[in-house]
């Protein structure tokens, strides 16, 4: 039997049409449960699976990407960090081991350190580390009194603030806090010499401006777990939460506690997303006077907290002149009708209203009006000869931001320009400005593809992102066929992309090998065969509704004797849609499982609660799991 996430697991040969096949059993209530079960909202370590050799994780993604939190503050990933939309991430700053203070990473003077054990060889005995960046800090350590009654003090600052703290024989949490620090150099001091110290357990956090609870988080090990996933994220040092922070302080002391769940509807799970570049220069940098043009406006630079809770936003302000106020920037395309997106951060001051432009240079494209402060926007209008409208979209961020986006397919010219105007209240481009008044503007972004993206950063040149590939690869298991079986999974869409928004296979993706789901080929706005489920060639296909994108879907699709059949409920769709296919199953071994981007298409959604059953539902079954 074996144990995973607390839930005992056994194997079973169960006989069916095709052959014997390993079968997971739940020791709960004597029922037989999923084949497998990956939850995909914290981690990426399935809840059931057939045995822990059964199964090899991997992950990539070779660049770092946001990702929204619980709070809906963007957080940046590691490169190779699995991201989980909704969760609270907790990332641990220390270098290289957070257990052992005799590694190189910590620079110690006049003091003797075993792993834990630290001990004073003159007076102020120092351990310190030192993290760069800057901003808000917050420091926990566990610490014990070995021997000595001299002060023991905790730093942030490289020492030009020590704040003591009150040890005993017992281990204890303790915890410091400091805003405003650069390059922070953090870590401990024995005032007397001679004393002598248990040590252990060391965190470093970032606090970010919006963060609800500023007290140190649970305690996420560095350099102590061996390999991949470590703590779930596919790297070490982050760790994901489902719940809250329960954690308070008292007198430089940390009682830990497990705060309330999240919600389930905050959980939106993993988030993969393809490939894509911003091919717009110093993206969040509007001052910049070389590839930003301001046209009767100027720039006030980091003038107020952007979603990614850093004074980053700019303020677009107008100047005391009858005309447009808006900043704009060009680049060089080719000399063909081309897809792209338009995307930027956009929150109210004395102005509530902005126009979002994209044309040839020559007036010849399209423009869409956005009112900030309801997080609304209009039809999108032509100017001159138009350009093709793909989508338009806006949705909200943290710190009163909402992202809006311009879709669109370009005539043939070379140059391509997009521009953010402020408007009047009477929604008026052209009137006269105020040199107090306007917008704060985050992150403009221009991709080629349909649906804007998670941010991606640029200064001089254009920076990208990877796409997350993650896999499940199957092993151990002779001659293991989920046929028939039945697959159930949730998705949230969001400002999809070309290709597909979720993409699952089986198989080697090759041929008759591979089975999959997904939605949304060509992006919003372009539907098609937009629901498919398939195997092999066989595909079945049912037009979605013209709200695919910021909306949760639940799928259930089963595979056997009976070829193809599968229903999908969630956002344009009226009710539940239900599709089939009459193909065959084609019943190869298999041996790998793709989820998202990663299996050969864009992706842009959340995926979570993937699951395989044994045995083919039947229609009622299938309705049944999507109503719920």
């Amino acid at each position: 039997m074996v144990r995973i996430r607390g839930i005992t697991l056994g194997l079973l040969l169960v006989s069916n049409a095709h052959a014997w096949q390993p079968q997971t059993v739940l020791a709960i209530d004597k029922r037989v449960g999923p084949l497998l079960s990956i939850p995909l909202t914290v981690d990426l370590v399935p809840a059931i699976a057939t045995s822990p050799s059964a199964y090899t994780i991997s992950f990539t993604r070779a660049t770092t990407g946001y990702v929204a939190d619980h709070e809906g503050l963007l957080r940046l990933a590691k490169p190779g960090e699995a991201r989980f939309w909704g969760a609270r991430r907790v990332e641990n700053l220390v270098s290289t081991k957070s257990e052992d203070f005799t590694n190189g990473a910590w620079t110690k003077s006049n003091i003797n350190a075993t792993a834990t054990t630290l001990t004073s060889t003159a007076a102020n005995g120092t351990t310190l580390q030192t993290y760069t960046g800057s901003g808000n800090f917050v420091l926990r350590v566990e610490m014990s009194r070995i021997t000595g009654t001299g002060n023991v003090d905790l730093t942030i600052d490289g020492g030009s603030t020590w704040t003591s703290v009150t040890l005993t024989g017992s281990p204890q949490i303790f915890s410091i806090a400091q805003n405003g620090v650069t390059n922070p150099q953090f870590g401990i001091r024995i005032v007397t010499s001679g004393d002598a110290v248990n040590a252990s357990k060391i965190q470093l956090e970032q606090i970010l401006t919006g963060q609800a609870n500023t007290n140190p988080s649970e305690y996420v090990s560095v350099g102590v777990q061996s390999a991949a996933p470590y703590h779930g994220a596919y790297v070490d040092g982050v760790r994901y939460f489902d719940t809250l922070n329960g954690n308070t302080v008292a007198s430089n002391v940390v009682t830990e506690a497990t705060g309330a769940a999240i919600s389930a509807g905050t959980l939106k799970g993993f988030l993969s997303e393809s490939t894509r570049t911003n091919l717009l220069l110093y993206s969040d940098a509007l001052d910049d006077a070389t590839n930003w043009t301001k046209n009767d406006a100027t720039i006030a630079a980091n003038d107020a907290t952007a979603p990614n809770g850093f004074d980053h936003a700019d303020k677009l302000v107008e100047a005391a002149t009858t005309a447009s106020h808006n900043v704009q920037q060009s680049i060089t395309k080719a000399a063909s009708a081309l897809s792209y997106v338009f995307s930027v951060y956009l929150k109210d001051a004395e102005k509530t209203k902005a126009r979002l432009f994209v044309d040839d240079g020559a007036g010849n494209g399209m423009h869409v009006d956005i009112d900030i402060a309801a997080c609304t926007a209009g039809s999108a209008a032509n100017d001159g000869t138009p350009f093709t409208l793909s989508q338009v979209g806006v949705v909200a961020s943290s710190h009163g931001f909402c992202k809006a986006q311009l879709g669109f397919t370009t005539n043939t010219a070379t140059t391509l320009r997009s521009r953010v105007a402020i408007l009047n209240s009477g929604g008026s481009e052209s009137y006269a400005g105020s040199v107090t008044d306007g917008i704060y503007i985050w992150q403009m972004q221009l991709e080629q593809a349909r649906g804007a993206s998670t941010p991606i950063v640029n200064a001089g040149t254009t920076n990208s992102r990877n796409v997350d590939t993650l896999q499940y690869i199957i092993r151990g298991v002779v001659g293991f066929r989920p046929l028939p079986a039945t697959y159930t999974v949730d998705v949230h869409t969001f400002f999809q992309g070309n290709g597909r928004s979720l993409i699952w296979a089986w198989g080697n993706d090759a041929g008759n090998d591979r089975y999959w789901f997904k939605i949304n080929e060509n992006g919003i706005g372009d539907f098609g065969t937009a629901f498919t489920f398939g195997i092999g060639t066989a595909t079945a296909g049912a037009t979605l509704g013209t709200s695919n994108y910021n909306t949760d879907y639940k799928f259930a699709g089963a595979i056997g004797n009976n070829g193809v059949n599968a229903v999908l409920k969630g956002g344009g769709l009226a009710g539940i849609s239900t599709v089939r296919s009459a193909g065959s199953p084609v019943l190869n071994t298999l041996s790998t499982l793709h989820i998202g981007a990663g299996s050969g298409a864009g992706s842009m959604s959340a995926i979570k609660n993937f699951a395989m059953h044994a045995g083919e539902w039947a229609t009622g079954q299938l309705l049944q799991q999507v109503a719920q």
